[in-house]
């Protein structure tokens, strides 16, 4: 019969000192919170369509009367992908297209009344949670915030 030894317990080595985070690793860390905040609303308000529908959407609110080109160029999409995207759209009763005022054969693109509602039922979700959030924040923690991203969006050009 083997001989049973007794064996030395497994020494693990002890975690090390978590090394200082850098601002980059901290801004990414702050950035998908807010990245997730802001989904968040949209998930629950519209969480039956893809994101890349809703960005559609959001640009044609903004620019009723594009075209599937001008769509396509916004979002850095193929025009053929654009169009089956609005189609998507159009059969979910959040878009409509119609033929162009000057040039018939053009087929220009608006969000329908429930497209509409939809983006704006979504932007009062987000409202509603940032206001959440904010209200556990002190006053001088909003100030700093609102000027931190206010410096940020200055450089990002969409402002």
């Amino acid at each position: 019969m083997p001989s049973r030894t007794t064996r030395e317990p497994i020494e693990f080595p002890k975690p090390e000192r978590p090394a200082e985070r850098t601002e980059e690793q901290e801004l990414a860390e702050v950035g998908r919170a807010f990245v997730a905040i802001w989904c968040q609303a949209q998930e629950h308000v519209a969480g039956h369509l893809p994101p890349s529908q809703l960005r559609a959407l959001q640009v044609v609110a903004d620019k009723p009367g594009i075209s599937v080109r001008e769509l396509a160029r916004e979002l850095d999409a193929m025009p053929s992908s654009v169009s089956r995207l609005c189609e998507r759209l159009v059969v979910a009763s959040l878009l409509e297209r119609a033929p162009a005022d000057i040039d018939r054969r053009q087929v220009t693109l608006r969000p329908t009344a429930e497209g509409t509602q939809v983006l704006n039922d979504i932007t009062l979700q987000r409202r509603a949670d940032l206001k959440t959030i904010l209200a556990r924040m002190s006053a001088e923690q909003r100030s700093q915030l609102l000027q931190g991203l206010a410096a940020f969006a200055a450089h990002t050009g969409t402002r």
